[in-house]
């Protein structure tokens, strides 16, 4: 476990993992909120209506750089949560939230910490939002394949009529 200084600004790089494979930074509305366990204080790293605060993704989107400044978390393990807004119209206010609470492998202390000037942290994606715009994906998929297999019975058809065509030119020819 990482210790850093309870006073001391933290570099936090946030992977983003489903079943322990990465995934690309949402780009639709989050936040990390970092805590430590009984503690008063919170500290908000989002993203909301296309603006970062506290935070900003890499250049290949596979990490949020979080920068939590002036923190005073207090003492002990650094927790965090993450809230997922997928945009979904069946909910009243546009978005189907989830919250997956994550411990971290960096521990607050009052004396002094371990030197990382960048720590990484994993935070587990909530598998059932990415079910659901899975399910959307799975839907309109197959609205496609029902599409493709009206065309392919359309051209099975239209051959059909074009052999018979044929033989009714070779019977009056």
């Amino acid at each position: 476990m990482t210790k850093v200084n309870w006073e001391s600004d933290i570099r936090c790089a946030v992977t983003f993992l489903i079943n322990g494979v990465e995934i690309a930074v949402p780009d639709h509305d989050f936040m990390l909120r970092f805590y430590v366990e009984g503690g008063t204080r919170k500290y908000d790293c989002t993203y909301k209506n296309g603006e970062y605060k506290n935070c900003k993704p890499n250049d290949e989107r596979t990490q949020i750089q979080c920068f939590l400044d002036n923190h005073r978390l207090g003492l002990g393990t650094l927790l965090v949560k993450y809230y997922d807004y997928a945009p979904d119209s069946d909910f009243t206010d546009g978005d189907y939230r989830t919250v997956t609470p994550s411990a971290l492998d960096i521990e607050l202390v009052e004396g002094a910490g371990d030197y990382a000037e960048d720590i990484t942290a994993e935070v587990i994606a909530d598998v059932e939002t990415i079910i659901a715009d899975g399910r959307k994906v799975i839907d309109a998929m197959d609205d496609v394949q029902e599409i493709i297999d009206k065309a392919g019975d359309l051209i099975d058809l239209n051959e059909r009529v074009s052999r018979n065509t044929e033989k009714i030119a070779e019977v009056e020819g």
